[in-house]
Parts: C-alpha cells; sequence; structure tokens
C-alpha cells in the first residue's frame, strides 16, 4: 500500500491567535471537510482542496466540529464556550453556551442529538428541544463518540475514566484507565465474511461489532472494550518509549534491521490524538504525538504508515466510502492523502490466495467457488500458493500452511487431502520461519520457499536454513513452479533479458530453455512440456518447441498466456479486452474478456480483473467443429471432453455415425443419452455381423446413412439415401411416419413394381389411407378425416371423430346412406349425439328408421312430452314402467304429490309410492303441518291394503294377515293422533283459533289418554302443547278440578321462562275456583251407563274406567259416539255375519237395547225424576206406538242387578221378552268389566240391521278390517268415512265447507277433479315463543 497527497492547505494566524488544527470532519456524503483552524470553521472541497468558507463566528480558538449523520447542519465549540449551530450552506443558526471552553462535540447518528462537552460537565441538545440538557462531569472531558445505534455515548476524560452513558445522560458503565483518554470512536456496523481458519482465540477477535469501543490513551497504547465495559485482549503499544528499557533497545535494534524496509517504518513512542474507523469498520487510522497518521487493523494492529507530518497530528478522518484520509495538524497545516492498495496474490491450477484486509488470506476455490478466511493479525506482504502448499509472508516472519491431511485406520497420515479430496479447503499450519526476509517475488513448493531478489534466488527449508542460491544473468521478471516430485520440483524463470530458465530445487545449476527477443512478462509449460509459451515486453505472444527450439506460432495483442492443464494442443492469451483460444493448429476463436487470463483448465479460464478472481466457462465449439471437418474424431472427442454444449455432443455423434466411426459414436452416444441413436447403432452392429465396416456394400451404407439423416430430421437426404439403397419401403415408412402422405403416396406410387416386391401391394396402400386419417384427425381436419376412414371401411371411426368434433352436418349426409342393419351401433351413436345437442328431429328420425321405440320414449321423456310418451306407452305395455316412473317424479318436483302417487300406482310401483309418502309425512311433521301428516298417515295405511292385496292375487276381500293389519292399525292410529294434535296446537298458537273449547279439550283429553295409556306418541307431539290446553280449556269450560291437576302436572315439566310465569300465575289463580268439574262435562259410557272422570287414570287409557270399554270418538269434535264395539266369534266371516244382520228378527226375541236392563245412558231429551228410594225416567220425543211395543219400566232391583242405576229409555224400547235378567249367553252386551263383546251367529239375526254400523262400508269395497259397532241411540246421526267415525253433522258441515273430507281429503264438492285429491298448502302456524319444543321434558315421541 502507498499514500499520494491528493491536496494540502496550509492556514495563516488570523486575530492573533494561533493556527492550530484542533478537529476535522467529513460531511456525510464525503464532498466537504469541515475543519477547526484558529479562531476560525473553514470549509473545503473534498475533491480539490478549494476553499468554500470561512467562518468567524467564534471570538477564541475554535476546538472540535462535528456534522450531523442527516447532513443538514454541523457545529462547531472553542475556548469561547459556545456551540454553534451551522446548516450546511454555512449558515448560523443558533448558538448557545457552557461555564467552560468546550472540548469536544459529536451528533447522534439517529436522534440528530448532539453533545457537547467542556471541563465541567456536558450538554444534550436537539432541534426540537427548547433548552440544552447539562450533566456535571468529575473530571476534564476530552473526546466522546456514540454508538453506531445512537443509544450510548462514551466520555474520555483526562484522569483515565471513561463513562458510558444512555441518551439521557444517565452513567451505564464507567472504565478506569491510567492516563487521559484523549481520542475514542466506537466501531461501525460491518458484515461478516468467510470461515476462518486455524486456531480461535476469543481474546484476539476481529474488532468488527458495532459496540466495540476503540480507546487512545496517552500511555502509548490502544485497548478496545465491550459496551458491558470489559476489556477485549490487550492493549497494543503505538510505539516504544523511554518507560521500557528493554523495549527501547529492542526498537533500535530493529530500527539498524529494518532501515531499508519501507513498508514497516522504524518504531517510535506515540501518544494517540485522534482514532477513526474507516466507513466499513475495515481499519483504522491513528494520528498523534509521533507526528505520523498509522493504519492499523481493527485489532490495533499496526499496518503501515499513511503520512509523515512536521508536527503533532491532531485529527486524521477517513472520508466516507473511499480511501482518503483528511490530517490536522499541530501548526494548522490539513492534506487530503489518498490510500492505493497494491493486489497481494498466488495462484496454482484452480487454488486463489489472496489478501484482505491486508492482514488476512482468503483462499478460493475457483471451481467450486469455496472460501475460507484464514486471519494472520498482522501486515500480509507476500503470498504463494503450490498444490497443498500456502506460504504467507508477515513482516517478521514466512508462515507455511497446509492442507489437512487425513489419517487411515491405523493412524499414519494417508496421502494429501488435495490428491484424495481435490476440494478441501482445511488449512492448518505446517512451519514458521522467524526471520525478516525481503523479496519480490515468494514461491513455495512442497519443502521449500525460494525468494525472489533482483537477479538472485535464495532456497530456504521449511526450517529457515537456507539451503541454495543461484545468481542470474538478468533481472528476473517472472517465476512459476511448474510441477514435479516431492523435494525436485520444477520452477521457469523468465528473465529481463529475455531467457527463459529451468531450475530444479534439487540442482545447482540452471538449464536455459529458450532464449526470446524481447523481456518475458508472462510464461506458461504445456501439460506434457514440450511447448513452451511466452508474453514479452511488446505485448506479443510466440510458442516454442522445446525440442527443435523453434517458434510454431505467435500473435500479437497479449498481456498473459495459460495452457490448458488437460490439453497439450489449447492455449489461450487476453489481451486490450480480448480472449483468444488457440486450438491445435486452427486459428484462434476470440471473445470478449476484461482482466488477466491466469489459468485454464478444461472449459474453464480463470481470470484477474483488477483485484477479482473470475472463472469464466468458455466455448471449445470452434476447435471441435474444426476436428469434425478435418475428420479427426479422436482429437474432437477429446475436446468435446473438455466441456461443450449438448448440441456440440449431438453433432459429434452424428458426424461419428454418418462417417461410420461406432467406436466414438457410440462414446458420444451414451454421453448424451440418445437412444434412438443408440439402438440405431445396435441396428448397424447387427447387421454387420462381426464384419469390419469398410466390407458394407453401397447400398447398405446409402441404408444406414440415410436413416442417420431420418434420425437428424434431414428427410429429404434420407429419401435420397434410401432411393439409391432401392429401398423405396422405407420412404414410405418414413413419410408415412412423418405424416407426409403426399409425398409417400408420391413414392408409392413412383416406385411401380417395387412396392409388389417389397410385400406392399394393396393392403400397404390402405394402411396408408388409413394413417393418412389418423394424421388429419390429430390436425384437426376432421371432414377429410371422416372420409378416409370410410374409405378404409372404417365407419365407427368415422362417426366417433365427427361426434366428438361436434360436425353435424357431415353426420347428416354420412347417416343417409347408413344401412340399419349393417350400421346399427353407429347410427344409434349418431341419435344420441342429436339428441344431446336438441336436434330432436333429426334423433326422432334416425330411432324411427332404426326402430327403436325405446329410445323414443326415452327422448319424449327428456323432452316433457308426456302425452306423446303415454302414447307410445299404451302401445307398448312394456314401456309402462319407463314411463310412469320419470312422469311420477317430474310431478313430485312440480309439487304435484298426489298426481305423482297415482302414477306410481298404475306403474305398480308401490315401493315408491310409500317411500314419497313417508317423505311427505315426514317433513309435514318437521315444518307442524299436522294436518298434512294425518293426511299422508292415512294414506299410507290405504297403500299398505293395496300392496298386501296385489301381494295376496287381487282379491279385493278384508286384509287379515297379523302383520300387515298390525301395520295398517300403526299407520291409522298416527294419523288419528296428527289429526288431533292440529287442533291443539292450533288452539294455543292461533289466538284467533276458531275451534269450539269443547273440541279442543276432547281433544288433548283424547291424546293425553292415549298417552297415559303407555303408547309410544309419534314424532312432532309435545306433551307441553297437550297439557297446557287441556288446563286452558278445562278452566274455561268450568272443569276446575281437571285445570288443577294439569296445571299441577305442567310444573314437573320443563317449559320456558315466558311460559313459566304464565303458568305460575294460572296455577295460583286456579286454587281459588272449586275442587270439582261440571258435572255436564263428564263422561258416560254408552256400554255400562257409568259416569267417568274428565282426567284419565295412569295407565288405564281412553276407555271407561266402570266396564273398560274403548270410547269411540268423532274425528272432528272428538265427543265418544254412543256406540258400542262387538267382535265375531271364531269362525264366523264377514260375508256370513253380513247376511246374518240383514234377516230382520222377530220383535219378541230381539236383543234389548244396550244400557235397557243395567241402567245405560239415557237418549238427548229424557227427563229424569228422582226420588228418594226409585228413580223413574219419563221418555218422550217417541212414538207412541213403538213404546206401546215394549214396557218402559225399569226398577231399582234390575238396575242393581245389571251393574248400577242409571236412566233408561233406548230408542227402540224393551221387548216384553226381555222382563227378566238376560244372562251373557243370551245377550252378549251384558259382558263383565274388561271383557270383549263377542257375537255369535244367534246374536247377529237377534240384531237388527239398522242398529249395526260395520266400519268401513262392505259397499265401498274397502280392504280395511271390518269393525261392527252397535249403535246405543240413533238421536246423534252417525257418518263413517275414511274408516273413522264422525257425527253425521259436522262431517257434512266441514264437508260443506271445506269441499273434502277431514282426513282423506278426497273431493266432495260437484266441482271437484274426478280421481284427484289435492293437499292444503297452508303452513301451520309457527309454534309459540312460550313453548320450548325442543324441551327434553317432553314426551319420548317429540325426540
Amino acid at each position: 500500500m502507498r499514500a499520494v497527497v491528493a491536496w494540502s492547505d496550509q492556514v495563516p494566524e488570523r486575530d492573533g491567535i494561533r493556527s492550530v488544527c484542533y478537529d476535522l470532519v467529513f460531511s456525510p456524503d464525503g464532498s466537504q471537510v469541515v475543519a477547526a483552524v484558529g479562531s476560525r470553521v473553514v470549509v473545503y472541497d473534498a475533491s480539490d482542496g478549494d476553499l468554500l468558507h470561512s467562518l468567524k463566528g467564534h471570538k477564541d480558538s475554535v476546538y472540535c466540529v462535528a456534522y450531523s449523520k442527516d447532513g443538514k447542519r454541523f457545529a462547531s465549540g472553542g475556548a469561547d464556550r459556545q456551540v454553534i449551530i451551522w446548516t450546511s450552506k454555512a449558515e448560523g443558526i443558533l448558538k448557545f453556551s457552557h461555564h467552560d471552553s468546550i472540548q469536544c462535540l459529536a451528533y447522534n447518528p439517529i436522534t440528530q442529538q448532539l453533545s457537547s462537552a467542556t471541563a465541567s460537565d456536558f450538554g444534550l441538545w436537539s432541534p426540537e428541544a427548547k433548552s440544552v440538557e447539562k450533566h456535571k462531569m468529575p473530571a476534564k472531558v476530552l473526546s466522546q463518540s456514540w454508538t453506531a445505534d445512537g443509544q450510548y455515548l462514551a466520555l474520555g476524560m483526562v484522569d483515565g475514566r471513561i463513562s458510558v452513558r444512555d441518551r439521557k445522560g444517565t452513567e451505564k458503565v464507567m472504565i478506569q484507565r491510567t492516563a487521559p483518554i484523549w481520542t475514542l470512536s466506537w466501531a461501525p456496523e460491518r458484515g461478516g465474511g468467510f470461515v476462518s481458519s486455524g486456531a480461535n482465540d476469543p481474546n484476539k477477535a476481529s474488532l468488527v461489532a458495532s459496540e466495540v469501543l476503540c480507546v487512545g490513551c496517552w500511555d502509548g497504547t490502544l485497548s478496545f472494550y465491550q459496551l458491558s465495559g470489559n476489556q477485549i485482549g490487550r492493549d497494543r503499544f503505538l510505539g516504544y518509549g523511554g518507560k521500557d528499557a528493554k523495549s527501547a533497545q529492542a526498537a533500535a535494534d530493529a530500527s539498524k534491521t529494518l532501515s531499508s524496509n519501507k513498508a514497516v517504518d522504524a518504531p517510535t513512542y506515540c501518544d494517540p490524538c485522534s482514532v477513526a474507523y474507516f466507513t466499513g469498520g475495515e481499519y483504522i487510522v491513528v494520528g498523534g504525538t509521533d507526528k505520523r497518521v498509522s493504519l492499523c487493523t481493527t485489532e490495533g494492529v499496526r499496518l503501515t504508515t499513511v503520512a509523515e507530518r512536521s508536527s503533532w497530528v491532531w485529527a486524521c478522518k477517513p472520508r466516507p466510502g473511499m480511501n482518503f484520509v483528511a490530517v490536522g495538524c499541530e501548526d494548522g497545516s490539513i492534506a487530503m492523502y489518498q490510500l492505493i492498495f497494491s493486489t497481494i496474490h498466488g495462484l496454482y491450477q484452480d487454488r486463489y490466495a489472496y489478501r484482505d484486509y491486508m492482514t488476512d488470506v482468503i483462499i478460493q476455490h475457483l471451481i467450486t467457488e469455496q472460501k475460507v478466511r484464514i486471519k494472520c493479525r498482522d501486515y500480509v506482504k507476500k503470498i504463494a500458493v503450490y498444490r497443498d502448499r500456502l506460504a504467507v509472508q508477515l513482516p517478521d516472519r514466512i508462515i507455511i500452511y497446509e492442507v489437512h491431511r487425513e489419517r487411515d485406520a491405523s493412524g499414519k497420515v494417508g496421502s494429501s487431502s488435495v490428491q484424495s479430496n481435490p476440494s478441501s479447503m482445511h488449512y492448518r499450519v505446517l512451519a514458521k520461519i522467524h526471520r525478516r526476509l525481503e523479496c519480490n517475488l515468494l514461491v513455495v513448493t512442497s519443502g521449500h520457499v525460494i525468494l525472489c531478489q533482483e537477479k538472485r534466488l535464495h532456497l530456504y527449508g521449511l526450517d529457515g536454513v537456507r539451503e541454495r542460491e543461484w545468481i542470474l544473468d538478468g533481472l528476473i521478471r517472472y517465476i512459476k513452479v511448474v510441477g514435479g516430485p516431492p523435494l525436485r520440483e520444477g520452477l521457469l524463470v523468465g528473465l529481463k533479458s529475455g531467457a527463459v530458465l529451468k531450475i530444479f530445487v534439487n540442482a545447482q545449476f540452471p538449464i536455459q530453455l529458450i532464449k526470446h527477443t524481447s523481456a518475458i512478462r508472462c510464461l506458461d509449460l504445456s501439460a506434457s512440456r514440450k511447448k513452451l509459451a511466452v508474453v514479452d515486453e511488446s505485448t506479443s505472444v510466440a510458442v516454442y518447441d522445446l525440442i527443435t527450439k523453434e517458434i510454431v506460432y505467435e500473435d500479437t495483442n497479449a498481456n498473459s498466456v495459460a495452457w490448458n492443464t488437460e490439453e497439450e494442443d489449447m492455449f489461450c492469451f487476453s489481451g486490450n479486452g480480448t480472449l483468444s483460444i488457440k486450438t491445435g493448429p486452427f486459428a484462434p476463436h476470440l471473445q470478449r474478456l476484461q482482466g488477466f487470463v491466469v489459468g485454464f483448465k478444461g472449459s474453464k479460464v480463470f481470470c484477474l480483473h483488477y483485484v477479482c478472481m473470475q472463472t469464466v466457462d468458455v466455448p471449445l465449439s470452434a476447435g471441435l467443429y474444426r476436428y469434425v471437418e478435418r475428420g479427426e474424431f479422436e482429437r474432437a472427442y477429446t475436446v468435446a471432453c473438455l466441456g461443450v454444449t449438448e448440441q456440440d455432443w449431438r453433432m459429434l455423434g452424428e458426424e461419428a455415425l454418418k462417417s461410420m466411426k461406432l467406436d466414438i459414436a457410440r462414446k458420444v452416444l451414451i454421453r448424451v443419452r440418445d437412444y434412438r441413436a443408440l439402438d440405431l447403432l445396435s441396428h448397424i452392429d447387427s447387421s454387420l455381423r462381426g464384419r469390419n465396416v469398410s466390407t458394407l456394400s453401397p447400398a447398405e451404407q446409402s441404408y444406414w446413412i440415410g436413416q442417420v439423416h431420418a434420425l437428424c430430421g434431414r428427410y429429404d437426404a434420407a429419401a435420397k439415401s434410401f432411393a439409391d439403397a432401392k429401398r423405396y419401403d422405407a420412404i414410405v415408412e418414413m413419410y408415412t411416419d412423418l405424416r407426409m402422405f403426399e409425398e409417400a403416396r408420391k413414392y408409392a406410387e413412383s416406385a411401380g413394381p417395387n412396392l409388389s416386391a417389397t410385400a406392399l401391394g394393396s393392403a400397404a396402400y390402405d394402411e396408408l389411407v388409413r394413417r393418412q386419417a389418423e394424421w388429419s384427425e390429430q390436425t384437426s381436419d376432421h371432414d377429410s378425416a371422416a372420409e378416409m376412414y370410410i374409405k378404409a371401411g372404417r365407419v365407427d371411426r368415422a362417426v366417433q371423430l365427427l361426434v366428438k368434433n361436434n360436425r353435424t352436418s357431415k353426420l347428416l349426409d354420412i347417416v343417409r346412406d347408413l344401412d340399419p342393419h349393417r350400421d346399427t351401433a353407429s347410427m344409434q351413436v349418431v341419435a344420441a349425439h342429436f339428441r344431446k345437442n336438441g336436434d330432436a328431429a333429426s334423433a326422432k328420425a334416425l330411432y324411427v328408421k332404426l326402430g327403436d321405440t325405446s329410445k323414443l320414449v326415452a327422448m319424449h321423456i327428456e323432452a316433457g312430452q308426456w302425452e306423446q310418451a303415454m302414447t307410445l306407452a299404451r302401445d307398448n305395455p312394456e314401456l309402462r314402467a319407463k314411463v310412469f316412473r320419470p312422469y311420477a317424479r317430474w310431478l313430485t318436483e312440480n309439487d304435484r304429490f298426489e298426481e305423482a302417487l297415482a302414477q306410481y300406482y298404475q306403474a305398480g310401483l308401490e315401493g315408491e309410492a310409500r317411500r314419497l309418502l313417508e317423505q311427505l309425512a315426514a317433513n309435514a311433521v318437521c315444518e307442524r303441518r299436522f294436518r298434512d301428516a294425518a293426511h299422508f298417515f292415512h294414506l299410507l295405511a290405504g297403500l299398505v291394503l293395496k300392496v298386501a292385496d296385489a301381494a295376496a292375487g287381487g282379491t279385493g276381500e278384508p286384509i287379515t294377515d297379523p302383520v300387515t293389519v298390525e301395520t295398517y292399525w300403526d299407520m291409522f292410529e298416527r294419523s288419528e293422533l296428527y289429526h288431533a294434535y292440529a287442533f291443539v296446537v292450533h288452539a294455543v298458537d292461533d289466538p284467533f283459533v276458531s275451534d269450539p273449547p269443547h273440541t279442543v279439550l276432547n281433544a288433548a283429553r283424547f291424546l293425553l289418554a292415549r298417552l297415559s295409556s303407555g303408547v309410544e306418541m309419534p314424532f312432532g307431539i309435545s306433551a307441553t302443547y297437550v297439557v297446557w290446553a287441556l288446563a286452558t280449556r278445562a278452566e274455561a269450560l268450568g272443569a276446575y278440578k281437571l285445570a288443577r291437576l294439569a296445571y299441577n302436572r305442567m310444573q314437573t315439566m320443563r317449559v320456558s321462562p315466558a311460559l313459566e310465569s304464565k303458568l305460575d300465575l294460572a296455577s295460583l289463580a286456579v286454587r281459588a275456583t272449586p275442587f270439582q268439574d261440571d258435572e255436564m262435562l263428564l263422561p258416560v259410557c254408552y256400554r255400562c251407563g257409568a259416569t267417568n272422570a274428565l282426567a284419565p287414570g295412569q295407565g288405564v287409557g281412553d276407555v271407561c274406567t266402570s266396564c273398560g270399554a274403548l270410547f269411540v270418538r268423532s274425528m272432528l269434535t272428538f265427543e265418544h259416539l254412543p256406540i258400542v264395539e262387538f267382535l265375531l266369534e271364531n269362525g264366523l266371516t264377514d260375508v256370513e255375519a253380513l247376511k246374518l244382520l240383514e234377516e230382520e228378527p222377530d220383535i219378541g226375541d230381539a236383543l234389548a237395547p244396550v244400557g235397557a236392563s243395567n241402567g245405560g245412558g239415557g237418549k238427548r231429551g229424557d227427563r229424569e225424576n228422582i226420588g228418594s228410594s226409585v228413580q223413574t225416567l219419563e221418555l218422550g220425543g217417541y212414538d207412541d206406538e213403538l213404546m206401546g211395543e215394549a214396557e218402559a219400566v225399569v226398577s231399582e232391583g234390575m238396575g242393581d242387578a245389571m251393574g248400577g242405576g242409571g236412566m233408561s229409555g233406548m230408542p227402540y224400547g224393551r221387548s216384553p221378552m226381555r222382563n227378566r235378567v238376560a244372562s251373557v249367553e243370551d245377550d252378549p252386551f251384558v259382558a263383565g268389566k274388561g271383557e270383549a263383546i263377542v257375537c255369535g251367529r244367534r246374536h247377529l239375526r237377534r240384531l237388527r240391521r239398522s242398529d249395526v254400523l260395520v266400519v268401513p262400508d262392505p259397499k265401498s269395497g274397502s280392504l280395511a278390517p271390518r269393525q261392527y259397532f252397535r249403535i246405543v241411540s240413533h238421536d246423534i246421526p252417525l257418518k263413517a268415512a275414511e274408516g273413522h267415525l264422525y257425527e253425521a253433522d259436522e262431517y257434512e258441515m266441514y264437508c260443506l265447507e271445506n269441499k273434502v273430507a277431514p282426513i282423506s281429503r278426497e273431493h266432495t264438492g260437484a266441482t271437484a277433479d274426478a280421481g284427484l285429491v289435492s293437499l292444503e298448502g297452508i303452513m301451520a302456524p309457527a309454534p309459540s315463543d312460550e313453548f320450548d319444543t325442543d324441551s327434553p321434558q317432553h314426551n319420548k315421541a317429540e325426540l
């Protein structure tokens, strides 16, 4: 490294104040230098030293200046105790003062906060602050510096103390030194580099972190500290003084020894006055009392002298981002020095070593791009590389490194790691030569170090002993190790006289190889050591044959040369920005390249451009092509192995095949993995059958050459070669494979008899047409392809192609000529295509032509043309299921459910109908449409019977199968339950319900009776709703006992908070009412005449509590009807029973009315007189003649005998034959409690047909099981419909109002459509918020 003065200036004395440059600073962009000189603040242009401003703001000496990091302002302070803030345009904008002179200033790099220090305090000022915050100091402050992140400020004091404080001025760390701290600086941020090699000493780590403080102390040392106050490493002495006698003597000896050394100056004692880091933190510049500016490492190791001045150096600062240093001295001089760093490096084959940061060595593997850093921690002067050796010359020693050697299993050191692992980069110290040796060039071999000094070469062993010396005839200009056995390596030496010598390290005398005409600048030896290339001072390159000593090649514009280490006849040279690659006898190949070529290996050129080593991949194709042109395939293959492109490899393989160089071709094709070419090569080998290539006939050679041309894509040349070989079949096959059918047809037609001779004939022509059709298909020429397929007899393929590409018009043309018997499948495909595209007319015409009625029906169904589909189904009964099923589904999708059910019935799809009904019923329950749910379950019950009848052969007789009957009754009961629950829901949820309270009360009692009997209630029925309706209607009708019981029961249920308040209020209110029910509401059993309570007993059900007879209720008012059910005895059929009932009994033999002998209930309108001991009933409203036929006397004893007193007077009166108590055998209707009433033939003959109600009506043709009821009173007209029982008046009124039956919804109006049933589309009202329908307290039927 050397330093050059860029500019300098001497400031004269002004205002009677001595001109001393105490401080200077650069602007952040490095364009200006601000210096404190005398009483002025002077501003220079940093580039040329022009004086820009001389500022007079201070009245006494200016001691310090500082520039803000943002470049907007700078500050100055001095002996006048004033701090002045200047803008970047040198305009003063602010001034503040201290009590003492200003010793130093420093701007915070982040917050732009200014710190000003004096002998007694320091202040902190920021642009946004209104005042200066001052802090007392225990001693005079001499220096200060902020950390790179602006968090901490270090203050150096005259008593040797260093105080580290935060931005608020609070002290964090105190460091004690023994001498004044005149200068200190925090290290800037600096990125990391490479992996370190060698031993790692934590006390000698590279000091590059931003939290490292460099301290210049006036005990002649540099020291480094961490932010925590811990010292890093030891103190670095900047020189030798009188403090240490031994050091002084050592300094004197060193001065004598190094008198001729320009790189290292004679050491003297130095107290540092200024230390500063370069911008990147690479180096430290130090100025002090030794009148010098020294360049040091970040660890404090002194490298060299930057400048020598005539007085103390008070300030030295590097220019930001540049290798310039500004120096200010005691005598008022200011100078700018430019630092020029020279390149120190070494190269051997693919290993390159160079100096970094003056003290580090970086070794780079040029092939793998690996790098390793060796920290020498001293000034590196020279570097040399050879194989696994690295020599580094330092000021007082030479260190030899080697690549780490691996040990085998026995523990012995094996071969060098470079030989076993060429990319190994693990270096370790092999030897050290502790001597100060000066040289111009340094060379290392396996066991020696060679130093070059002008005309002399000194050979030193690794132990530092000089073994040999060569004195040459001229100055040494170039030296290079060319290899050889260990300890016997050879050197090439180029002299200024033009001589090139070869020196062996174990030989005494040099050997002259050639004598060139000019001074040698660069040289290199070929791999076989038979040729030598030299570059002289005239930039000419010459290649010598070392055997004949003659020049075999010359050229100009060269500054460096290198032989290819892997190819004898290839070298390159560079010059004037051009790289020339010379291969064999051919002209050089030129390409642009900046720098000096220093190595050539394979296809990689190593180029040194300035201080950067680059690896460049160069093309070797030019030499390869020239060797191929000359037919030298062996040499071409050698060049290709050095590194060429994939295309070049394929060209070489192709040319080798064409030239029948099969061995070369095989190696090349294996290299590029061209399996098709290798397959062709195998065919050629098979055809040879052990013969030599030269034995092939001309026709055979032409044929194989044609195959090579075809393989490489030169088809015209291939056709010509095939024609020369008379192989027209190969031509046709080639063009057919290439889809060049016209060319193939041309050769096929022109060949004539040759085709038949090669067994092609008409079959080959048809195959040609077929393949042409395939090619037309691939090229999207679908019409042409279809025509060709038809010509080849592939109608199906033509149809598939046209259908796939939707060529409808072409399809119409083709199908006109198709035969329905032969081309049925193709016509079916076309018809399906027409259907898909909506061309119904064309598809219908094709199906008619094919006679495919099934597809016609499918078309009508797809189009929704149900009338046409029905017509075809009537003509073809086997298609009915195909029509009715989709029609029914369509009706279902359009919410026409009844019509859909009818279609399912007609199609015989009872299973589909049942699934539809089940889904409709489930949806109705989920949507709370309970009337609809009752209707659907009613239909399901009928469907169960119809399916069973169909399974039995369609007899039309009532179903008697127990399983079917059980299923029927299950559906039937569900229908009744949902029908009753609909009244309850409407009464609870709809405040404007019109149903009478009696109806709602009876419906709730009906449901509650079923619930209390243990019958599982269907899903959706809420016990809360039922009990609440029962309670509210009972209370309204005066059944207070029932209401109280219902409210008490609801207290055990879980209800919503809104309903809970109402329930509590109602429960309290009902307690004020009598604990009894209105007698008019109490139900009377029509079988036994007993009065029953309104609340059903637990587990009893909807039956009489006295006799156990089931109450038969009307499905509109839910009043129990005046009828008593009886059963037929075993063996008695419905037909026979009906026949017996049709017989008119004798009036004297007729059975008495139910209840006439046991006090049964009377009819409406009777008057009852109750005495003390006798009850009499005065009958009214009957015909006297009828009453004359029977005696209306009821005795108390008879009534008691029949089971209790009661009212008599049934509509038919009593027979004179029945004055005595009838037995069960005579009258089954006097059966005991819980016993079923069973009638036999004798009993049926005694019953009038008008007294018996058969459900369903035998004339209706219903399949439901028959039920037989004896009518107790004719005052209430009854109606049996839908399998249910009604009061006739209520039923007729409902039908008149709604036009449909209550549950079956059969239309009763005159305008109703015949055979159709409509659904109520009205949704049930939403459940009230007061009822928590999801409550777990509801009965299990809800869940």
